[in-house]
């Protein structure tokens, strides 16, 4: 399995392909919704970035201010968590990292 179970390959000896998970409906959608945010936050936060994988997006502090950026990564992670109440997204903050999770 890779990016935390999004995408697995059949653990036949010799197959080398990769399958997508499949997602709800509001699963498939919330990337419309958290890229206003993420960019928002990412404008206000000097040396910030936002990397998209195939199942989730990340938003990284690792070049900002340390105290800014931590205290921003708060405000952002209570922001995308009320936003995605009941949608099936989960929003994780890893400070070890430096980075918010929206998968």
């Amino acid at each position: 399995a890779a990016e935390l179970g999004f995408l697995q390959m059949a653990p036949q000896r010799g197959s080398r392909k990769w399958t997508q998970r499949e997602l709800t409906g509001e699963q498939a959608c919330w990337r419309q919704l958290a890229r206003p945010v993420l960019e928002e936050f990412a404008r206000r936060t000097n040396g910030a970035y936002i990397r998209w994988l195939d199942s989730a997006a990340l938003w990284c502090y690792q070049n900002a201010d340390p105290d800014f950026g931590r205290f921003q990564a708060g405000k952002l992670t209570a922001a995308l968590r009320t936003k995605f109440t009941d949608a099936g997204v989960t929003v994780c903050h890893s400070p070890v990292k430096g980075q918010v999770e929206v998968r």
